[in-house]
């Protein structure tokens, strides 16, 4: 069972800045509270965690290096995300995932290892995968799916327009781009984590 702890800045810093051995306050063993997840507000906290020995050399081990740590801007904004979270697992996962779309210019090399990505992408889903592989990937296949999908995965080249990034796009089967514009114009993608 995951859970997901608030830690308020007053007590991990104190524990940080004044000496206390991390164990007493925060267990660097994760079974002992089933905790694998810590959200922190932003703050003078996230010094103490990249640089806890500089407080303290007594230290032995580093909290970024014990446990996954995620950054919130403010609590408004975590309890929305989280409202959000908990909306969205009551839907059905659906994932499209592109697999290098082919042909492409001699050029551009293929992307070797993208079946194995893909393969370690949809034995960890727990849901619907849908795979559009190389020549199968073209534009329309691709823009079709994603009204069906809420999680996609691109293996895939990709261009970038510097003068006009809208136009910048993932390329697809014969060097058919579906550009920023075209993701941000498709109605469906609002859906899409």
């Amino acid at each position: 069972m995951k859970k997901t702890i608030l830690a308020l800045l007053a007590l991990t810093t104190l524990v940080l800045a004044h000496g206390a051995e991390p164990k007493t306050y925060l267990p660097m063993d994760p079974v002992e509270l089933i905790v694998y997840d810590f959200v922190f507000m932003l703050g003078i906290i996230i010094f103490s965690l990249i640089f806890p020995n500089m407080l303290n050399d007594k230290i032995k081990k580093i909290f970024l290096d014990e446990f996954t740590v995620s950054y919130a801007p403010s609590a408004r904004a975590l309890y929305h995300s989280l409202k959000q979270t908990r909306a969205f697992s009551q839907i059905e996962l659906r994932l499209l995932a592109i697999n290098n779309p082919q042909p492409l210019p001699t050029e551009i090399p293929t992307l070797l290892y993208s079946s194995f990505e893909l393969e370690g992408i949809s034995k960890l889903f727990k849901g619907t995968v849908n795979v559009l592989s190389e020549e199968e990937a073209t534009y329309n296949a691709v823009i079709n799916a994603l009204d069906k999908a809420n999680h996609v995965h691109f293996a895939s080249h990709a261009t970038f327009e510097s003068e006009s990034p809208l136009k910048s796009g993932l390329l697809l089967s014969n060097m058919n781009r579906l550009t920023l514009s075209d993701l941000l114009g498709v109605g469906g993608l609002r859906n899409i984590r």
